[in-house]
């Protein structure tokens, strides 16, 4: 949906977010790098003189909340987030080469996510 196509009534209640948060950009006096693509899958390595070889990934999502949720909630819960890391891998979630872990802890502190991705050769 887009901002126009929001009633006006419903407008006014919402703030337009005037940045694009797609586009980069500058942080401070760092200057905003070139995006670079390659043609080759994210998950293949290379090292000089040895063949191409597969490259499998653990990611752990550690979910900090006030109660323990069940395995489904919390597989189900997460899955925008898996979504989103595998699409920044630039991979298909389902991808064997990826092992998806799920944790949860019990806390009254801070509740949140911890998000933690390991490559395995």
């Amino acid at each position: 949906m887009k901002w126009q196509d929001i009633p006006a009534r419903l407008r006014e209640r919402f703030i337009e977010n005037p940045t694009d948060y797609r586009q980069p950009r500058t942080v401070g006096s760092l200057p905003v790098p070139e995006r670079k693509c390659s043609a080759e899958p994210a998950l293949v390595g290379e090292s000089p003189g040895k063949e191409a070889r597969a490259v499998s990934i653990v990611v752990c999502i550690v979910r900090f909340g006030r109660r323990i949720l069940d395995d489904d909630n919390l597989a189900g819960g997460n899955k925008p987030l898996r979504d989103c890391i595998a699409e920044r891998l630039g991979i298909d979630d389902g991808d064997e080469r990826v092992e998806w872990e799920y944790r949860q802890v019990v806390t009254r502190g801070v509740i949140g996510t911890l998000v933690t991705i390991q490559m395995r050769e």
